[in-house]
């Protein structure tokens, strides 16, 4: 009988996967891997290996740029936006962009999308336990707005030194 193949990832870029409408459908692996060849920003895409079955197959794209680099954290949302809903329309298959980089990008969209909820629950706690315990409405609407300030100060520092790079001779 067949055996089944481990694949692993590339830790460099994404990884793609095509689940197949038809058995054996090797023009739309071919097309796929063309198209993701085609695609600005990869670098190159290794040969599509199929599953035992052959009704899918994984592809390795290799970005041109580091996978920390924001131009990678493009690709991929280029790759799920506009490369794989025309290459899903024109053959069929059912693409998927997976692997470490893209778990990345969506493991910090989603904490993006909750950072706003988790700062307004604790500066809420922190204003209800100052007013809990000093009994005055003033001093914990102040502790809420200086709270905000500073948080919002800090993420300007951390954007400051990460994102524009000053005091990056320290780090």
């Amino acid at each position: 009988g067949e055996e089944l193949q481990l694949v692993s990832s590339n830790g460099d870029g994404p990884v793609v996967v095509a689940q197949l409408g038809e058995r054996n459908d090797i023009a739309a692996v071919d097309s796929l891997a063309a198209t993701l060849r085609e695609t600005p920003g990869v670098a190159s895409v290794a040969a599509p290996a199929l599953n035992p079955a052959r009704d899918a197959a994984t592809m390795f794209v290799y970005p041109a740029t580091s996978p920390q680099s924001e131009a990678t954290t493009e690709l991929v949302t280029r790759l799920r936006e506009e490369v794989i809903p025309a290459a899903k329309q024109r053959t069929g298959a059912d693409v998927f962009v997976g692997g470490a980089t893209a778990t990345q990008v969506d493991f910090s969209s989603v904490l993006g999308d909750k950072l706003p909820l988790f700062i307004g629950i604790v500066v809420l706690l922190s204003a209800l336990l100052l007013l809990v315990v000093f009994r005055s409405l003033l001093i914990a609407l102040q502790a809420a707005v200086l709270n905000l300030l500073s948080i919002a100060a800090s993420l300007g520092v951390v954007v400051a030194i990460f994102q524009e790079g000053w005091l990056a001779g320290l780090i």
